[in-house]
């Protein structure tokens, strides 16, 4: 760019002129006015990556939700089908007693029948099966007497807790390898066992009762159940409470009743609870499939409540990074960034190609309104470059200085 200066000026040999040479060029303004299109598109991709940002966090909670409900439902149905199972099986034992002589089944013959099955293959997680009979309280020690004659010498009522009502003792189990601890023990003598069995005989139904500790698996706390069938003397499948002469029952931990579920793997916290009274839910299975989500982006927990066989329970459910990963969810920030780099790209190359238009006018400007300046001046104006080169010869310096433009410009 020339630089603008005086190359010579001085009186003519006439003296009544001068002449002036300058640059030419013109010159830029010091300050250009920034255009607001620019900014304003900025503004706005960043408001649009805020608010897409937003839309997919809520997209990808309703996925991850759904995911938990339909994981959800899953456990709540292979839950009713493993425990349903061990009906099919309560049932069976009840029409073996009742065929072998209802009251007057003893052990052995309750053997005979369960040899004839194979549990661990028709009923997978169960610890057996067996039978529980009601006792008055005077009676107990005739019956005591009764079930040592019979060839059982060690055989006794034990109790949880000493009471003086009726006796629901458990007479015989099979196997009796791993269920020997409960042979003889009154059910009545604790709580959740004896309203379990009071239920299963106001109904007729099978009865599950609350979580309890299995003496034959002391060491595992309250993760266990019975389920319970009245077995009645008049025809074995219905009848009156006063008609029942004990029920059924198999004996269930939950980790067993459970083995093999397609959904115990990973992807998930899972607890199943008793919530039949809901001022003392009971929880008995805790299952973490993978390192829990803690990262706060999807903070979700799903809860799902169903009956079964006369207790309600709740499966919850909450996703764990595992399950997040392998959905392969878009990444709100990341994208939110992507919108709001290239808003801010384009409206950086928008504001310098606006810029550079304005600039080209305003020289454009310049340079018009020097051009008439030189025109219409009285002295003559001669532009020259920084090298000596003549660019400009105005008319004034044609009259004074007598030679045309076309001479001396080059």
């Amino acid at each position: 760019m020339m630089r603008e200066q005086v190359l010579h000026r001085g009186p003519a040999r006439t003296g009544a002129h001068r002449s002036e040479v300058v640059n030419t060029s013109g010159g830029l303004p010091k300050r250009i006015p920034v255009p607001a299109w620019p900014l304003l598109l900025v503004a706005l991709s960043l408001t649009g990556a805020l608010w897409h940002a937003q839309r997919l966090e809520r997209s990808n909670a309703l996925e991850v939700r759904h995911a938990a409900e339909t994981l959800a439902e899953r456990v709540e149905r292979w839950t009713r089908q493993a425990v349903g199972r061990y009906e099919y099986g309560l049932r069976g034992a009840r029409g073996a007693i009742v065929a072998a002589g209802g009251p007057d089944i003893d052990a052995e013959a309750f053997g005979r029948y369960t040899a004839t099955r194979d549990l661990d293959r028709e009923f997978p997680g169960t610890r057996g099966f067996g039978f529980i009979r009601r006792v008055e309280a005077a009676d107990a020690a005739a019956y005591i007497d009764r079930q040592r004659r019979q060839g059982r010498p060690d055989f006794d009522i034990r109790q949880l807790r000493v009471h003086d009502r009726e006796r629901y003792v458990i007479e015989f189990v099979e196997p009796v390898a791993r269920n020997r601890e409960a042979i003889g023990l009154d059910i009545a003598s604790e709580d959740r066992r004896r309203h379990a069995a009071q239920r299963a005989l106001e109904t007729g139904l099978p009865t599950l009762s609350a979580p309890i500790t299995l003496v034959q698996a002391s060491a595992r706390f309250d993760d266990a159940f019975v389920l319970l069938l009245p077995v009645y003397a008049a025809s074995g499948g219905a009848g009156t409470d006063k008609e029942a002469f004990g029920w059924t029952y198999a004996p269930l931990l939950i980790d067993e009743v459970l083995a093999g579920a397609e959904w115990l793997g990973e992807g998930f916290e899972l607890s199943l609870s008793d919530v039949s009274d809901s001022q003392h839910a009971r929880p008995f299975l805790g299952h973490v499939g993978g390192d829990p989500d803690r990262s706060g982006i999807h903070p979700l927990e799903v809860r799902r409540e169903f009956s079964i066989h006369g207790r309600v329970w709740r499966a919850q459910l909450a996703p764990t990074r595992a399950l997040v990963e392998a959905m392969h969810l878009r990444r709100p920030k990341v994208e939110a960034l992507l919108i709001a780099a290239g808003g801010l790209l384009l409206g950086l190359l928008l504001h310098y190609r606006l810029l550079h238009r304005q600039q080209r006018r305003h020289l454009l400007r310049q340079r018009l309104l020097l051009a008439a300046i030189v025109e219409g001046a009285d002295r003559a104006i001669v532009g020259v470059t920084l090298d000596g080169r003549i660019q400009g010869w105005n008319p004034a310096a044609e009259r004074l200085l007598g030679h045309c433009a076309e001479r001396v410009l080059w």
